[in-house]
């Protein structure tokens, strides 16, 4: 996806998109990804840092503070 439609759709979602357990979801440090927080319901962990990216069609990466948290594709 260039850039200035990531950059489009990512000020999309911050308008409309709401949950109680993410919070900060803003541009990552790499094209194509986003950070945010993750706060696990019913407090079994701290916080966690996550940062997603989408390298291609189908596919879904997740990196996160914690040792394992999401392992999957879309």
């Amino acid at each position: 996806m260039p850039r200035k439609a990531f950059v489009a759709d990512l000020q999309d979602v911050l308008r409309h998109f709401r949950s109680p357990n993410i919070s900060g979801l803003k541009a990552g440090g790499e094209d194509g990804s986003v950070t945010f927080q993750y706060k696990v319901p019913e407090g079994s962990a701290a916080n966690v840092t996550v940062q997603a990216f989408v390298p291609g069609e189908h596919v879904l990466f997740i990196i996160s503070s914690q040792r394992c948290l999401i392992v999957g594709s879309c």
